[in-house]
């Protein structure tokens, strides 16, 4: 911090300094300091697309998320194929309950990065949200399929099964949530349900014992 600030003492017009110490102040648990920074360092340079991230996430811890999401459009405007600005513009829109743009950029995300396997994730959960189930279940299988050890993956497609009655296929994909995470608790808790919908009490209770269990640790 001391540094940063000498440095801006040295050279008040160097924007990358207040950019540097900007994300000194984001990682104190200071965004309205960091969000000064790196307005100072955009001012200076407005070209700056680690003051416009920065702030986008000061911003985010700030809860002034209209502002977050200008910082990320104006960060695409500099550079249209990042995929990762798509996807975190989506991650606010959804956060916001706008659903349906939050679906557009994590899209547009996969579009310019097909193995973005964290955009198909959070895709997927837009699009349950929305009760468009098929294509949820479309992208976890998806995520699955890069990512075989993603255990959350399994848990929401397992779950997306369970909701259309096909619980052989919900037992598969919660079991292998759990062979994955042995201590995914809702796991337990989701394929306990499954087999009491399909009358294996025996392993019902066996589930809803584990997930008992668990949930006290």
């Amino acid at each position: 911090m001391e540094d940063c600030t000498r440095a801006i003492a040295l050279d008040p017009k160097d924007s990358r300094v207040y950019a540097k110490r900007g994300s000194v102040y984001a990682l104190k648990g200071e965004p309205e300091k960091a969000i000064k920074d790196y307005s100072v360092a955009i001012e200076l340079d407005p070209k700056n697309m680690e003051a416009y991230s920065g702030r986008a996430a000061a911003y985010i811890a700030n809860a002034e998320y209209n502002m977050a999401i200008g910082d990320y459009t104006r960060l695409i405007a500099l550079a249209p194929r990042a995929a990762s600005t798509y996807y975190n513009r989506g991650k606010i829109y959804f956060q916001t309950n706008a659903v349906d743009m939050a679906i557009v950029d994590y899209s547009e995300a996969i579009t310019l990065d097909k193995k973005y396997v964290a955009a198909y994730f959070a895709r997927g959960g837009a699009y349950t949200k929305k009760g468009d189930f098929d294509k949820a279940s479309g992208d976890y299988s998806m995520v699955v399929g890069l990512k075989p050890n993603y255990a959350e993956a399994y848990y929401y497609r397992g779950n997306i099964y369970g909701a259309k009655a096909e619980y052989e296929k919900a037992i598969e994909d919660l079991s292998k949530a759990i062979a994955i995470d042995p201590a995914f608790a809702s796991a337990y808790n989701l394929r306990g349900k499954a087999y009491r919908k399909k009358g294996d009490f025996k392993k019902a209770e066996a589930d809803e014992a584990k997930f008992q269990a668990l949930s006290k640790k």
